[in-house]
């Protein structure tokens, strides 16, 4: 993911912009980061309102970052900018995304058998005679391949394992 553009602002222009974003959000009934997110990037009318200004979308980085800025800043902004903002680090944390499925898969087992059979009378139904009569068992047999065909997510998650240090 790309750096946030509010990086690169001055604590000035940074100030005047999240002076202006308390102005158009209702910044008290916001809890979380996932409020947060929700909120702006869930109404079309906000969205356009925040990105006016600095003339360009928002992205979910430039989210994290003004979240962070009004969430550790919130005496300066209710004054003036006398001192230098808060603003955040870039971590960077390892994760997974875990995708519990149900999947249908053919194995294929492979095996040499010898018979004094032909061609024409040698065949799967044959095949499935000897295992009936437990001649055979394709279990035993060498594996050879396997191929997922179809599967069905019944459920997936997001991990966090841990912050990754430089």
């Amino acid at each position: 993911m790309e750096k946030s553009f509010f990086e690169n602002m001055d604590d000035k222009s940074l100030f005047r912009y999240c002076k202006y974003v308390l102005s158009k959000i209702d910044w008290d009934s916001i809890s979380s980061i996932n409020e947060f997110f929700d909120d702006i990037y869930g109404d079309d009318k906000t969205m356009n309102l925040l990105k006016a200004p600095i003339g360009r979308q928002l992205s979910s980085m430039d989210m994290e970052y003004l979240y962070y800025v009004l969430v550790n800043n919130s005496r300066m902004l209710d004054g003036s900018l006398d001192n230098n903002m808060v603003r955040p680090k870039l971590r960077n944390y390892s994760c997974e995304y875990e995708s519990h499925e149900n999947v249908f898969v053919i194995y294929t087992y492979r095996k040499n058998l010898e018979s004094y059979l032909g061609p024409y009378d040698f065949d799967s139904d044959y095949l499935r005679t000897l295992e009936d009569h437990g001649e055979i068992d394709g279990w035993e047999w060498n594996y050879n391949d396997r191929n997922e065909i179809d599967s069905d997510v019944t459920e997936t998650d997001y991990k966090v394992l841990g912050e990754l240090k430089k």
